[in-house]
């Protein structure tokens, strides 16, 4: 699908981009970055998981603690990437 242009001062949507510790995933987010800023829309960097006994084991049992933990660690990803994107040592 190519991507939409936006039309006059109207962003066509977001950009969004999947952030993995791949070795493209870097070059990945540095394209998404540079696709957000030419169109002048928000950039979307976004993170899946899942829990490691599976997903319908955590929405039978689910543990907060444990969900803050993961949201945490997917949190200081994000930003590592974006360092990584950025050319910055981590």
């Amino acid at each position: 699908m190519a991507p939409q242009e936006p039309a006059g001062d109207t962003p066509a949507g977001d950009v969004v981009v999947g952030v993995s510790d791949s070795l493209a995933g870097p070059a990945a987010l540095r394209r998404g970055i540079l696709e957000a800023r030419r169109a002048r829309r928000r950039l979307v960097a976004v993170r899946a998981w899942e829990p490691p006994a599976g997903d319908a084991l955590y929405r039978r049992w689910p543990e907060p603690s444990w969900a803050r933990l993961r949201a945490d660690e997917a949190r200081r990803q994000l930003e590592r990437a974006f360092e990584l994107a950025a050319g910055r040592a981590c």
